[in-house]
């Protein structure tokens, strides 16, 4: 049997991830917590407090809980309930390099994420913006800056829920969702450049929202973006390690 080259194996897994997302409730769960926030953008507009300072606060909730929510969501149990189906013994003994299930599994993952949550983004901006509508064509930089850490935050919360459900075939949701809670969440209050180990810091400057007090670090927006990107290759390194490792189990 020849054995099928890695981009093929990686295609084959994210399509695999996809159909069987279709028939996830927790598809259906994702798509409600982007709805809510499209929603809530609608109900401001409706009683008058929509504009630009909504649409900066509705991205900063966005890129500190939704999207690192929704890709957990999505991404957390895709490996992990292979093991649990006990799928994961079939998958290995096919022809392919076992760091493609965790990389194909992150494919599927990232492509619904980017598909539900960019144009929940942009629908935010264009709602929050229908009563300043002189500014909706100036202002447009701030959509294509909070686009662009969208889907950063994407590529890096996607990668966290790969690798905890890699690494932690039960309760893989609440071990990645502990760990965010402590890092993303409870560090970004932390002062001085504590708060540089953070990614969602990188993701405020990314997305413009991040205006430094006196004492707070200050970094290019290439930058975060850079360490961003690095932080999400070492997050796929980490499952893709974990699951080659000849004591990874698949039995249970």
């Amino acid at each position: 049997m020849t054995s099928p080259s890695v981009g093929t194996a990686v295609r084959m897994i994210a399509g695999m991830s996809l159909r069987r997302a279709r028939r996830s409730h927790t598809l259906w769960l994702a798509l409600a917590v982007a709805v809510l926030l499209v929603a809530s953008a609608v109900v401001s507009l409706l009683v008058g407090g929509a504009g630009l300072d909504f649409y900066d606060d509705a991205l900063d909730v966005l890129l500190r809980y939704v999207v690192p929510l929704v890709m957990l969501l999505l991404g957390s149990s895709a490996v992990s309930e292979e093991v649990q189906a006990k799928t994961i013994t079939y998958l290995f003994s096919r022809p392919i390099p076992r760091w493609s299930l965790p990389l194909g599994k992150y494919v599927g993952a990232v492509l619904v994420g980017l598909v539900l949550l960019l144009p929940a983004t942009a629908l935010t901006y264009l709602i929050t913006m229908f009563g300043e509508a002189d500014a909706l064509l100036p202002e447009a930089t701030r959509l294509l800056q909070g686009l662009f850490a969208v889907a950063l935050a994407v590529l890096f919360f996607g990668a966290v829920a790969i690798a905890f459900g890699t690494m932690v075939t039960g309760y893989s949701f609440v071990a990645a969702l502990f760990f965010l809670l402590i890092v993303e969440v409870g560090l970004s209050f932390a002062p001085g450049w504590i708060k540089v180990i953070v990614m969602t810091f990188h993701l405020r400057i990314v997305s413009g929202l991040y205006h430094p007090a006196a004492g707070d670090p200050s970094l290019p927006g290439l930058l975060a973006a850079l360490i961003v990107l690095l932080l999400t290759g070492l997050w796929l390194v980490v499952a893709a390690s974990w699951v080659v490792s000849t004591e990874y189990r698949t039995d249970k």
